[in-house]
């Protein structure tokens, strides 16, 4: 079998190595797509026409004009990779930003987003892409050798809303120490989180849908993830990931159990490395590659 080379590209104001957002997600479909056989490129702002090119950040705030893109990454070798939740009110997700869509193939993280996409454009061709941990990201920041502050007990990261900070609120009641995180991704996020002993993911959004890039690192990591109940996607079965999942209200009691029990904490981490050594994840990620192809 003949399998594309594929090029997965990072939009950003400028060219840079300097992790984004999207760059654990990158990442880690990279790592899959590398098992599953195909050779591979990781680029900023580069589209590859004798390549196969996977898009992030079209329409975000790092991403050049929708129409600067359209005339480099025409349909026939490029995918974009939507990373947005599809809700209204979320302010990206506008008008013009689903027309670009329709004209492209599509990959996103989770069904849900793509059943939402095909409310406002029902014939869009996209398909689920299964986003997973890679054990890369435990290897890839160094831990410093000199003394550092004392651990967290719960770090989190993301933009603050009304609902994040009355959790966060509430942990601090129970005497656990927080990390409030901003503005690190990549390394640079290990480097933030290795001493905590536990990362949460609350919803911004009323979608209710996973938040994958949050939990992608922690996890690789070893660190327990607590995450309120989500919409999970369709292809990875997340139950069984080791990420203690619940309803909002509990969200306090399960950062306090994990932060406090070392053996809970330890059945957490295990279960993740089950969960990340599968070894179907590169058939599946092929065959999401193949069939979006067939879609052209």
């Amino acid at each position: 079998m003949n399998l594309p080379t594929i090029n997965l590209v990072s939009l950003k104001p400028y060219q840079t190595n300097e992790p984004s957002f999207f760059d654990d997600t990158i990442l880690s479909i990279q790592y899959q797509l590398k098992l599953a056989g195909f050779q591979t490129h990781v680029t900023c702002n580069v589209i590859a026409p004798d390549a196969l090119n996977i898009v992030w950040g079209a329409h975000s705030h790092l991403s050049p004009p929708l129409e600067q893109i359209r005339e480099i990454a025409k349909p026939e070798y490029t995918f974009i990779f939507n990373m947005e939740q599809i809700e209204y009110g979320n302010s990206f997700v506008t008008p013009e930003y689903i027309s670009f869509l329709s004209e492209y193939r599509v990959l996103d993280y989770n069904q849900k987003n793509i059943e939402n996409l095909k409310i406002y454009a029902p014939t869009i061709r996209a398909l689920e892409f299964p986003v997973v941990p890679s054990l890369h990201m435990a290897a890839d920041f160094a831990i410093p050798t000199r003394a550092q502050v004392p651990a967290a007990d719960v770090a989190f990261w993301g933009a603050h809303n009304t609902r994040r900070a009355k959790t966060l609120a509430r942990i601090a009641e129970r005497g656990l120490r927080i990390s409030n995180i901003n503005n690190a991704f990549g390394s640079n996020l290990s480097r933030q989180i290795y001493n905590s002993n536990v990362c949460i993911n609350v919803h911004a959004l009323t979608t209710g849908i996973f938040e994958i890039a949050r939990c992608l690192r922690p996890l690789a990591m070893g660190i327990p993830v607590v995450s309120e109940l989500s919409h999970l996607p369709a292809t990875v079965d997340w139950t069984h990931s080791g990420i203690v999942f619940c309803v909002y209200e509990e969200i306090p009691d399960r950062c306090e159990q994990l932060a406090r029990d070392h053996e809970l904490a330890l059945n957490s981490i295990r279960k993740t490395q089950h969960f990340i050594n599968r070894a179907d994840w590169a058939d599946i990620a092929r065959a999401v590659i193949l069939e979006l192809q067939k879609l052209g």
